[in-house]
């Protein structure tokens, strides 16, 4: 289907591939503090907190662990960053109330074709295209399959295999847009 259809199922497609793979960030990034906490009232409160505050408390967690060489937390923290970048987009396309609109004119476009966006209904400077949306939907789908990979890597390594308290990570992928 081309970009400029005005098919809703290619809209619910995307937002919906969006959501998912924000969803398995948010899993990730859950997983990851609970194999750091073990208080289990702790645990329980952390997991009701939002998901860019648990990123903060991740990123501060995280230089106590062993991520074996200094690169890991590097890839790490670049991950994060990431996430942050995108956290935005994820709102307007998770929390907030939207419409379909179709414009008449987009300054993009010099023949004034139209283009169809996704507005809030509470900013209307918050606003993404079609096209837009297919590009950042298969952004965060790369990062979230790199960044779960890694997350995984971080909690099952982390055993205190040296009696130290600390996660020893081997090895932990780049993500390249």
């Amino acid at each position: 289907m081309a970009v400029g259809s005005h098919d809703p199922e290619v809209w619910a497609l995307n937002i919906g591939r969006f959501i998912m793979a924000f969803g398995q960030i948010e899993w990730s990034v859950n997983f990851v503090l609970r194999s750091w906490i073990t208080d289990k009232k702790l645990r329980k409160r952390i997991l009701e907190m939002q998901l860019a505050d648990r990123i903060v408390l991740l990123r501060s967690m995280a230089p106590t662990q062993n991520f074996g060489a200094p690169a890991n937390l590097k890839i790490l923290f670049a991950q994060l960053d990431e996430i942050g970048h995108l956290q935005s987009q994820r709102n307007l396309l998770a929390h907030s109330p939207m419409s379909i609109t179709i414009e008449k004119y987009d300054p993009a476009n010099p023949q004034g074709l139209r283009a169809e966006v996704v507005i809030s209904s509470e900013r209307s400077d918050k606003r993404m295209k079609l096209s837009e949306l297919i590009e950042v939907a298969a952004k965060v789908k790369g990062l979230s399959d790199t960044f779960s990979r890694n997350c995984t890597e971080i909690a099952q390594h982390g055993e205190d295999f040296a009696g130290d308290g600390r996660v020893h990570v081997a090895h932990l992928d780049e993500w390249k847009p």
